[in-house]
């Protein structure tokens, strides 16, 4: 728990810590929150994180480095069959097969390095991560909350008949 922050306001059996923490945060959190949609929508800014270990796909090259074996062409390599006599090379057939790095699909993965990739987190749950609220748990309290205030206003209700 953050130092200053209370155990949380209590409304008959209902405990509201994280709500509370909410209200103490509300006016700073909804001033970056307008900043934050201000840098999109007036200053097109957008943001983006640096991440590493990506993959793509690009049309497969077949196997590198291999010169009895012709590029992968929609995932079939075509292997040159040669034979050699009293010293020269001729070409005897082909035989096709599917290709070994492609597995057949015509498309192979790679890395990628590293980059900045585009993201667009929702502004609600970055400012709820900043301050340290758990928003599942302001869900919870509310529920809760409502259900309680139900309760007691259904009493007050049967005691006014």
């Amino acid at each position: 728990m953050r130092p200053g922050w209370s155990r949380g306001t209590v409304v008959g059996s209902v405990r509201t810590p994280e709500l509370d923490r909410l209200r103490t945060v509300r006016d700073r959190s909804q001033t970056i929150g307008e900043f934050l949609e201000w840098l999109r929508s007036e200053k097109q800014v957008t943001m983006t994180r640096w991440t590493k270990g990506l993959t793509d796909t690009r049309v497969c090259r077949g196997v590198q480095g291999d010169t009895d074996r012709d590029n992968c062409d929609a995932g079939v390599v075509r292997h040159n069959i040669t034979q050699i006599v009293g010293g020269a090379v001729t070409f005897r057939a082909h035989k096709d097969a599917l290709c070994p790095v492609c597995r057949g699909s015509g498309r192979e993965e790679y890395e990628v390095e590293a980059q900045d990739v585009p993201w667009t987190p929702q502004i609600e749950e970055l400012l709820a991560e900043f301050f340290e609220i758990d928003l599942d748990k302001v869900e919870r309290e509310r529920r809760a909350l409502l259900e309680e205030l139900g309760r007691q206003g259904a009493r007050e209700r049967g005691s006014d008949a």
